[in-house]
């Protein structure tokens, strides 16, 4: 569905990022931070709210 996606809309800046590193216990917010170290323009702070706990993420370059 993803290729796809880039396939339908090729001006738009669109990457699948596959990792199998897991960091910490939330599989969600594992894969926000593993997206992280690939994002192209600056990301200063994510605010993710899931299952009624709060989760920050600061980046780190």
């Amino acid at each position: 569905m993803v290729k796809q996606i880039i396939r339908d809309f090729p001006r738009l800046d669109i990457q699948l990022i596959v990792c199998d590193r897991i960091i910490g216990t939330n599989l969600k917010v594992s894969n926000l931070a593993n997206a992280l170290s690939f994002a192209k323009y600056e990301v200063y702070r994510l605010w993710i709210y899931m299952e009624g706990q709060n989760y920050k993420s600061d980046r780190t370059n």
